[in-house]
């Protein structure tokens, strides 16, 4: 899969805003390799608090994957605006987006444990879960995905 692909490569050792913004430059017309690196600027924003940039990646994620047909980029991206209103204090918004998420909880745990394991212990510690049998649901799910991170390499597809 040549340029995009070397492109999204050297984007990872990078690990740079500008690495990963680079791969859309260039490459945005490639669905697999852009929503990769939109991945990568959502995390980078989320871990700089710059929650306004990340909740906009995170809704072009959305837009992806329900043009692609990928449940589970939306619920990754779903996942990421619940992770932004909850930072943000919107507590009513985070919980919409939860409920619209959660039937896609598994989806999102096949896709990427690590905001798997991030929208559970929020959920869990904000109490926005709406029944005890939902709390003891993310509870099974936190223990399902805490543990050892796999290696970041290659997407897979």
């Amino acid at each position: 899969m040549g340029s995009a692909q070397q492109q999204w490569r050297y984007a990872m050792v990078l690990g740079t805003e500008e690495g990963w913004q680079s791969v859309l430059d260039k490459y945005g017309d490639n669905t697999r390799y852009a929503t990769l690196a939109r991945k990568q600027l959502a995390e980078i924003y989320l871990a700089r608090n710059d929650l306004f940039r990340a909740k906009d990646i995170f809704d072009e994620i959305i837009r992806t994957g329900e043009a692609q047909g990928e449940p589970a980029v939306v619920a990754y991206g779903l996942a990421g605006n619940y992770v932004v209103f909850t930072q943000d204090g919107l507590s009513d918004r985070a919980k919409q987006v939860l409920g619209r998420l959660y039937p896609d909880m598994d989806q999102l745990a096949q896709y990427d444990r690590k905001m798997t394991r991030l929208v559970a212990q929020l959920a869990l510690h904000t109490n926005q879960l709406e029944s005890k049998q939902r709390e003891q649901e993310f509870e099974a799910l936190l223990e399902s995905v805490v543990g050892e991170e796999p290696e970041e390499g290659e997407p897979s597809g």
